[in-house]
């Protein structure tokens, strides 16, 4: 059986920050950032007295897997809730059954505030999205995937459940089918995650910089996500062949390329002519290997982290009145690129998916694209 806890370590290398610390300080678990003698950045689960050591070994793994600093995070803070509710129920991680994790999901669900975790009144809205509970029970059933060889029983017995894309591929249920998690949480539909153009183009002019501007353009026009955009570099623009190479690597700002396959996105004339602008006006003499940097300040130079670009989400959001995130100009590129007769292979090679049923999800075509499309196969209107 592994030890749960485990002291905090006395190696000042292993430093854990206090950013979070405020915002969880009613709470016995809590999810840290921890930077690691390298300088590379993870994280841990912590409880009031010491390191929980089941979730740190799990996020150890996921971090030397070359998983990216965003879903470390994630399973950070889905780890401490899972143990919080464990450690609240006095239930212990290598023992828990089923019926724990319908008990479980129950507790993320309860409204806030003073509830009973086993019942929650009909007509209360739920303390976590739908979404957000079925992410959660994803990194439980992951964490409990690598501890399969442990002497944990749930482990074993989740672990013939589909889990991480790599154990989906090679589980097989007795019937010779995938296997399913047996717990799983139907997800509210929502609207469709798009803006129009002429919101697009708001967001545009309601940029003070030319940075920012050409930032905008490259989730748009070309789909990209934001860590693919932080970490690019000089070498990867091409404006003579109106394209940019997408390369997973180290950066120093922690952005990430998900894809380990080096990928090259085509741009617009118009990204194009914005990246030229950019340069000669506001990049100058700066000395960086990266294209979106720091313009002003003690910082200037430095390249943009995504915390710098998040406050910059926000600022245009108020300014321009439209609600937006990065991730939603992706899924608007997507969906006006299928609209306007794009090929779903094509599509998934841009997005850099590893498979099309990955971009199916980033399609949002109205019950009016379906007519046109309509319209087109039969070659006459319908009304």
């Amino acid at each position: 059986m592994i030890k749960v806890l485990r002291p905090l370590p006395q190696d000042l290398s292993y430093t854990i920050s206090t950013v979070d610390l405020v915002k969880q300080k009613s709470n016995k678990v809590r999810a840290h950032r921890v930077m690691l003698p390298s300088g590379a950045q993870s994280w841990t689960v912590l409880s009031e007295t010491g390191i929980i050591e089941p979730a740190d070994t799990f996020l150890d793994y996921a971090t030397l897997a070359g998983r990216s600093a965003n879903t470390v995070r994630a399973y950070a803070y889905d780890l401490a809730l899972w143990f919080r509710f464990l450690f609240a129920f006095e239930v212990e991680w290598d023992s828990v059954d089923l019926a724990d994790l319908g008990r479980f999901a129950s507790w993320l669900q309860r409204p806030a505030g003073p509830n009973s975790a086993y019942v929650i009144p009909i007509h209360s809205e739920p303390r976590r999205a739908r979404s957000t509970v079925d992410r959660n029970f994803s990194t439980v059933f992951r964490f409990y995937d690598f501890h399969a060889g442990s002497s944990a029983p749930i482990a074993r017995q989740m672990a013939s459940y589909a889990g991480d894309r790599t154990v989906r591929d090679r589980v097989r249920s007795a019937r010779g089918g995938r296997g399913r998690r047996p717990i799983r949480i139907t997800r509210s539909n929502r609207s469709p995650a798009t803006l129009d153009t002429a919101d697009c183009e708001r967001l545009l002019a309601a940029c003070n910089s030319i940075r920012d501007r050409l930032l905008l353009s490259l989730w748009w026009t070309s789909g990209l996500r934001l860590g693919q955009t932080l970490g690019l570099r000089h070498e990867d623009f091409d404006g003579r062949r109106r394209q940019i190479r997408i390369v997973r690597r180290e950066n120093e700002n922690d952005a990430w390329a998900k894809n380990r396959k080096q990928a090259h996105i085509p741009i617009t004339d118009d990204v194009v002519l914005l990246h030229r602008e950019y340069m000669f006006e506001e990049y100058m003499d700066i000395d960086s290997d990266y294209v979106f940097v720091v313009l002003e300040g003690p910082t200037r130079g430095h390249p943009l982290s995504q915390d710098t670009v998040q406050k910059m989400v926000r600022r245009l959001r108020k300014r321009a009145g439209v609600e937006f995130t990065p991730h939603m100009l992706r899924h608007t590129f997507a969906t006006e690129f299928m609209r306007n007769g794009g090929r779903l292979e094509a599509l998934s090679e841009m997005l850099t998916h590893s498979s099309t049923e990955s971009t199916r999800v980033y399609l949002h075509l109205t019950a009016d694209d379906i007519r046109r499309e309509l319209e087109k196969g039969t070659g006459h209107e319908h009304t």
